[in-house]
């Protein structure tokens, strides 16, 4: 709370700049969109970025993130810079003034997962327009900054997020549609993707982790989803993970004995370079992960586990899919502003109630073409 105290202060200072700074600029020029968060809500505010372009086409668009999402935005097309800032280095006095000396030069300040850090810099760098996406609960700093931002739009659990986001910036005349989820292919992606899989079987992906392992299907699920998709002569299957995968995935391959259908792809591709690989697969099965969101992006047929989160904030809009998910009394428990790091009934029933069959089947489904794209 010091820090929004000591902006209220300092706001004589920096508020009669940030108008004269209006007044010079009528119409935003230099835009910064910033998204420190994860890759998935990178991947699903695509569809912001290129609404953003539409609406300016020849404004300078820069776009703040993580930097485990910077390789992935940096393929956007709807984006001309990419400023990589880590989530924990927002902390403190420090972390806000480098935020703040971030943040200058800039004209428009449109903030999509918000933080108190981001907020009270833009406000101390002096930008004319201060636009940011709050959170339905209740936090006393949020309400203490809310009447220093330009916009606020507040979102409401159970409506899709991304459609909250483009609410926010209906007042700059920006329009979108959340589905235009984009993923650009380099070619080296897809050469790249060529040296590891062919085209001769149909080829299913599986996400073998989770950033949260809240959300993660169990190993011996993963062992039997394995063998059953292999014991059909015409499949392979693609195991996808991060480096910190890279011990389950070797377990895998060494019990199920290695097999030339069976490519170990764990830790091995850069995420500018895994757009490729998910290009190339006939389905994906996957948890509420941004890899999921990357393969919903690139319209690869999917078996969506969401677990714990709830698919009306946050899902799959794209591609055809199939969605796993049982009704229970605890779940969704994983929100948009709500993200437990434990299971609040400790069962992880909402994930562990499928079996390997039922996913096999939904898998067996989309190959067949039965779904046109509805859940």
């Amino acid at each position: 709370m010091i820090y929004i105290l000591l902006t209220w202060l300092l706001a004589p200072i920096w508020w009669p700049i940030s108008q004269f700074c209006k007044w010079r600029c009528p119409q935003p020029q230099r835009i910064l969109i910033a998204e420190i968060a994860g890759i998935g809500d990178v991947v699903c505010s695509t569809a912001v970025f290129s609404a953003v372009r539409s609406r300016y086409p020849d404004a300078h668009i820069a776009l703040m993130v993580d930097d485990i999402a910077a390789d992935l935005a940096r393929a956007i097309p709807a984006v001309n810079q990419v400023i990589a800032f880590r989530a924990a280095n927002q902390r403190g006095l420090r972390g806000r003034l480098a935020l703040m000396r971030q943040f200058m030069g800039f004209d428009t300040f449109v903030c999509l997962i918000p933080s108190a850090a981001q907020l009270t810099a833009a406000c101390w760098a002096a930008l004319p327009r201060r636009y940011s996406v709050l959170p339905d609960v209740a936090v006393r700093s949020y309400a203490w900054l809310l009447p220093l931002m330009t916009q606020t739009t507040a979102h409401q659990s159970g409506s899709n997020f991304v459609c909250t986001q483009l609410k926010l910036l209906a007042t700059l005349g920006i329009q979108g549609n959340p589905v235009n989820r984009e993923l650009p292919v380099s070619e080296a992606a897809k050469a790249e993707a060529a040296l590891l899989i062919n085209n001769h079987h149909d080829w299913i992906g599986l996400a073998i982790g989770s950033g949260q392992g809240i959300k993660a299907i169990q190993p011996e699920v993963l062992k039997e989803v394995i063998r059953g998709l292999l014991s059909n002569p015409g499949r392979g299957v693609v195991l996808i993970g991060g480096k910190k995968e890279q011990a389950l995935a070797k377990t895998f391959i060494d019990d199920i004995a290695p097999n030339v259908r069976c490519i170990n792809a764990v830790g091995r591709l850069s995420l500018d370079k895994l757009p490729g690989m998910l290009q190339k697969l006939s389905v994906f099965i996957g948890v509420d992960s941004g890899v999921t969101y990357m393969a919903d992006a690139l319209n690869v047929p999917l078996v969506y586990l969401p677990g714990p989160a709830s698919p009306a904030d946050q899902g799959p809009l794209r591609a055809p899919r199939i969605t796993l998910q049982k009704t229970l009394d605890c779940a969704p428990c994983s929100r948009v502003f709500v993200t437990p790091n434990q299971c609040v009934a400790n069962n992880h029933a909402c994930i562990d109630s499928f079996s390997a069959s039922e996913i096999l089947e939904a898998v067996d489904t989309l190959l067949k073409g039965a779904l046109n794209g509805a859940d």
